[in-house]
């Protein structure tokens, strides 16, 4: 089998797909060793000649000619299809010793390979083929014999072909016989001495043949050759039959027993480009999904009259989980359909390339007006006499099977259109999933477009000893993601030109990505896929954690202060006031610690997705549900409870007996409030600071103020010299009672000033509307900054009795 990174159009990956026949009528005459290669470029020339199609591809293979005749008459054009072969078999036999035979489902080739020099005579031998009309009963008689042992050796090179059989019927109905070549052996009987000589009357005929001459050969040599030879062949008896690919109205699921269990799954598209990428696009959906699982695809791309094809496997998972996940990829891709690819050609010898132009010119047409569409085939792995011999032994297996499959089949059709309710018009949209996610959509003007995507469970539920869970998952979603690393999720930024950030505070964490507009339908597919499957490489969670450790750098730095202040004033949630983690905890976590939490974050009820851009709200709410919708829904789990405060001056020994240099210390003030407002923390941290370190003696290293769900803290961080440190005690007694609200009411009218101009600044930059807008869907209330809420909230504090320790 082909890897699907080697899905290719030639014919090995047509032998795979469909037991395509090729087979020798004798050993083929060897060439002579090549002489000295001439210099001369590869060109392909291509005309008519006496009414005969000719294409020379003209190569420095010195000596050597690849000739091979095509007669657009295959599999598809016989009934029964192996017909077709019957008949090439014996055209190919009467030419004489070297003739191959190759049967497809829309030409039939015959070719020899042989001396430059010989060409007229390798020319008189395809005439002789082409000119193949009354054969003999022996030879009928001969070939079904073949026939017999080729389906023996198909059968044993691909026991796996009857999925490929009912996919390609639940995709095209009965014409899907006609794409493969031995046909079946209770349609043997059909193949009699006149249906044979039928067949080839009727479409064996020089002006239904294209002569593809791939080597050391000379264009006007070649046509000339062709007009006293192939093209004096007896006419064939009929033009070419219109041909289409005419797919079920819907997919279809069709199943049998066997003796193992496959899902093969049959795409038509309206040409090779674009089925090698719905192949490709599948193949990454399934990889993102499950990122590390074993599921992967093998098959073949092949042009067909009407379109083209892609017939895959798909292995390495549980068979509903198989067919379920790479069904709903499907589905969506129905929807979401990708671009096309180049089609690509593993092989490049003289057989390959002029196969390559012989199908090609074999399925020119008109594609058909109802692709994209796909169907599946499984077997069902009901072994044998599994029952009493009076019943049918499959028929347990059979019914059990189909309820079970068709269910699943059913459910990731159903993904592809999800529900959603809420109000949603062509300027906003603001709706729910039936899981319970939350979806946001804003037209705005401007060519960028931001996407914020937050879960509900934020830094507040890291445990003490794993402080800077949240943080680190969020990282690790702007790092790497759905099993790619850093790498590739830096090359693909770059592609789209944009910039995925990570985002964490106390009540839920996520990432923020802007990037162009006409790049936002990759960018949603891209940011959720982050969020929901970051990945769990080793090094990547390693790559991750460096960066986290970097923001926290520092051992006075902001974050690092904020992690101390956390474990006295919050000790049981440290999250809530240092969302951003702990560097001393960072080594705590994992790589399994991390996929186990995220695991447990994937449920709809978690999750908002908030949307701000020139962009079209419904296909943006459809493209976002599709991908929150496959979650189950969940429940989120009641509010964490923060443990009491400590409150006693842990550090006041060590304080005591400072060293020679003088001692670091954390103040903190903190109160419990339930409107609690940062910039009255703020205020008083400053007031604090500036007291404090006019004392002789006494260095301000940090001062910071905030306020969480339950309260407010304010804190300084202070080096203090040796002979200070005894009276630190009475100093925050004094710097305390200096204090007021009426003498700080001043600073607070003016900070809370400053705090609106700031949040009115920040609300004019789309990305931190947008995030604003995710996180009031998942229940994040603004803080308060009305005078009163910041008066109390000052009060509080100054009444709060400080806690302190020493720093390391």
């Amino acid at each position: 089998m082909l890897g699907i990174g080697d899905l290719r159009l030639d014919r090995v990956a047509l032998c795979v797909g469909l037991a395509v026949v090729a087979l020798c009528s004798c050993h083929a005459q060897q060439p002579s060793a090549p002489r000295s290669a001439p210099a001369q470029t590869e060109r392909v020339v291509v005309g008519v000649s006496a009414g005969t199609a000719v294409a020379t591809l003209v190569r420095p293979t010195p000596g050597v000619l690849r000739m091979s005749l095509f007669i657009d008459a295959g599999s598809r054009d016989a009934t029964p299809p192996q017909l077709a072969t019957l008949a090439a078999w014996i055209a190919a036999a009467r030419a004489g010793r070297g003739v191959n035979a190759t049967v497809f489902p829309d030409a039939t080739e015959l070719a020899l390979q042989c001396e430059s020099t010989d060409a007229a005579h390798c020319a008189s031998m395809l005439q002789t083929a082409l000119s193949t009309r009354a054969p003999s009963e022996a030879e009928v008689q001969a070939a079904r014999m073949r026939l017999q042992a080729a389906r023996r050796e198909a059968l044993a090179r691909d026991p796996e072909r009857q999925a490929d059989a009912l996919a390609l019927h639940g995709l095209l109905g009965e014409p899907a016989r006609g794409f493969f070549p031995l046909g079946s052996a209770e349609d043997d009987g059909q193949c009699d001495l006149q249906s044979v000589a039928a067949f080839l009357r009727t479409h064996y005929g020089p002006t239904r043949a294209l002569l593809v001459a791939a080597g050391d050969a000379r264009p006007e040599q070649i046509h000339e050759l062709v007009a006293r030879t192939v093209a004096r062949a007896p006419a064939a008896a009929h033009a070419r039959a219109a041909r289409t690919l005419t797919v079920a109205s819907a997919p279809r699921l069709e199943l049998a027993v066997a003796d193992r269990a496959v899902v093969s799954l049959a795409i038509a598209a309206a040409d090779i480009g674009r089925a090698q990428a719905f192949a490709d696009s599948l193949q990454r959906s399934v990889q993102q999904a499950s990122p590390g699982s074993p599921l992967h695809l093998q098959g073949s791309v092949f042009e067909a009259r009407g379109g083209a094809l892609a017939l895959l496997h798909v292995h390495g998972a549980e068979q509903g989980d198989t067919l379920g996940r790479s069904v709903r990829a499907l589905a969506w891709l129905l929807v979401e359909p990708p671009g096309a690819s180049l089609a690509r050609t593993a092989a490049d010898d003289l057989s390959s390339v002029a196969q390559t132009l012989g199908v090609r010119w074999s399925a020119a047409g008109p594609a058909s007006s109802d692709l994209p569409a796909f169907a599946a085939g499984a077997l069902a792995d009901g072994g044998r006499g599994d029952q009493p011999r009076v019943k049918d032994p499959n028929a347990a297996v059979y019914a059990t099977y189909n309820t079970r499959l068709q269910a699943i089949f059913d459910q990731a059709l159903a993904s592809a259109r999800p529900r959603v309710r809420g109000p949603s018009d062509a300027y906003a949209a603001s709706v729910v999933t039936d899981n319970g996610g939350r979806i946001d959509v804003r037209v705005t003007t401007g060519e960028r477009v931001a996407i914020a995507v937050r879960n509900a469970l934020g830094a507040e539920r890291d445990p003490p000893l794993l402080h800077g869970r949240a943080a680190l998952l969020a990282t690790l979603s702007t790092t790497a993601c759905a099993g790619g690393g850093p790498e590739a999720l830096q090359a693909e930024l770059q592609a789209l030109g944009a910039t995925l950030l990570p985002r964490v505070d106390a009540q839920s964490y996520g990432v923020l990505l802007e990037l162009p507009r006409a790049h936002w339908r990759q960018g949603i597919e891209l940011a959720l896929r982050c969020v929901q499957a970051p990945s769990a490489d080793a090094l990547a969670f390693s790559d991750a954690a460096l960066r986290l450790q970097a923001r926290l750098a520092g051992a006075r730095s902001a974050q690092r202060m904020r992690a101390q202040v956390a474990a006295l004033v919050t000790p049981a949630a440290p999250g809530l006031c240092a969302p951003w983690g702990n560097p001393q905890l960072i080594g705590n976590l994992n790589a399994r610690t991390l996929s186990e939490w995220s695991r447990e974050t994937t449920f709809g009820a978690a999750w908002a997705v908030a949307i701000s851009g020139a962009l079209p709200v419904s296909e943006a709410v459809e493209r976002v549900a599709r991908r929150i919708a496959r979650m189950p829904a969940g429940r989120l789990p009641p509010a964490v409870q923060p443990a009491e405060p400590v409150t006693q001056a842990t550090g006041q020994a060590n304080l005591l007996a400072p060293s020679s240099e003088g001692s670091d210390v954390l103040v903190v003030w903190q109160a419990r409030a339930a409107r609690a407002t940062p910039a009255a923390a703020q205020v008083l941290a400053t007031a604090l600071s500036v007291l404090l370190s006019r004392q002789p003696g006494a260095t301000l290293l940090w001062r910071e103020g905030d306020a969480h769900s339950w309260g407010a803290w304010a804190a300084v961080a202070l080096h203090v010299s040796a002979e200070l440190a005894p009276r630190l005690a009475e100093l925050m007694a004094q710097a305390g009672r200096g204090l007021s609200a009426e003498t700080l009411e001043p600073a607070l009218v003016s900070a809370l000033d400053t705090q609106r101009r700031a949040e009115a600044a920040a609300g004019s930059k789309l990305g931190v509307r947008t995030e604003r807008i995710a996180r009031a869907r998942l229940g994040e209330l603004p803080s308060e900054s009305a005078l009163p809420q910041a008066r109390e909230t000052l009060e509080l504090l100054l009444r709060a009795r400080p806690t302190w320790v020493g720093l390391d």
